[in-house]
Order: structure tokens, then sequence, then C-alpha cells
């Protein structure tokens, strides 16, 4: 733990140099994951199943990692790093409000990359955007000083295996669809 203090001691001195540094951080950490999602709505409107599947694995990932962040965040508890008492010789300061539930898993880079993982599977191109966007999000939240780096990992973990768990799922059912199609309609 001592290791992940420093890093985000490190991480707040950069951010806290220049108000325009800290509204970076705040943005990062509360808002810009709103962008992925934005861009995931976007694709609903276009008339290409693909991405309307892309548009309800995104939807069902998302709600799935959040789901999984929340449980094990109450399992776990962790203290969040501005709770630390400051006799550790690390001044973390908050600088968003205080979130409603413990500190490991990421629940927003759960989620940001539940989504970012879904349009990778669609484009590689916006995919790699997206991945991008979803580090962002959490190194934001680091910075911000309510997560540790480790939580981080723990929220990447959590959302890209979501979205792998909502992709077999969905292909299942869409393998048991055909099946059930084809042998209601059987052509001679």
């Amino acid at each position: 733990m001592l290791i992940e203090l420093q890093v985000i001691h490190a991480m707040q001195t950069a951010v806290t140099a220049t108000p325009i540094t800290i509204a970076t951080a705040i943005f990062a950490a509360r808002w810009l994951i709103y962008i992925l999602v934005g861009f995931i709505l976007c694709l609903a409107i276009n008339p290409q199943a693909k991405y309307r599947h892309t548009v309800a694995e995104a939807a069902w990932s998302a709600l799935l990692a959040l789901a999984i962040t929340t449980l094990l965040a109450a399992l776990i508890g962790r203290l969040r790093p501005f709770f630390l008492p400051p006799d550790l010789g690390f001044d973390i300061v908050r600088l968003i409000p205080i979130p409603f539930n413990s500190s490991f898993p990421s629940g927003h880079t759960s989620v940001a990359f539940a989504l970012a993982s879904a349009l990778v599977w669609t484009n590689r191109r916006w995919g790699a955007a997206a991945l991008l966007v979803a580090l962002i999000v959490g190194l934001g939240r680091v910075a911000v000083g309510v997560h540790y780096p480790s939580d981080i990992l723990g929220g990447m973990v959590v959302g890209c295996a979501s979205f792998a768990m909502v992709r077999f799922l969905h292909g299942q059912l869409r393998k048991k669809d055909l099946t059930a199609s084809a042998k209601l309609h059987h052509h001679a």
C-alpha cells in the first residue's frame, strides 16, 4: 500500500499545481465517462444490426460491471485513500464529493472498461480510443484521491470480464434462437 500512496501523492502533486490541472482531473474522474456513454447511445440510431448489438452488449456489460463492483466494494470495504490518517506521511486530498461506497474495485473504471470493450469488439479504432478514455477515467479517479491504483486495475478486470460474460451469453442466446427457428421452419 505504501507504493500506491506514493503514486497517489505524486499524481496529486502534479494535478494540484494549477487550477487547470485540477479541473482536468475532476473532469476525467467525474464526467469523462459520459462521453463514452454518449458515443454508445449515438450508435443506437445506426441502422446496422452490429451497432444495435454493440449498444445492447455495452449497456448490459456496464450494468453487470456496476453490480459486481458494488457487491465487491460492500464485501471488501476498503477505505478510500483520503480517509487514511495523515500521520502516514501522505496528505491525500479529496477533490470530488465522497463516493457512496468503498474503494475496491473502482465502479467508474469498471463501467468505462465495459463500454470500451464493447466498442473494441465492434470497431478496433473506436475501441482503442475508448480504451484510452477509460484509462484516463481510472487515472482521474486516482488523481482526485478517491481510489488506489489497484482499485483501478480491479475495475479494469471487472469491466472487461463483464463484457466477456455478456458477449458469451448473448452469443449463446442468439445460437439458441437460430436453432429453435431452424427447427420451426423446415425447408425441403
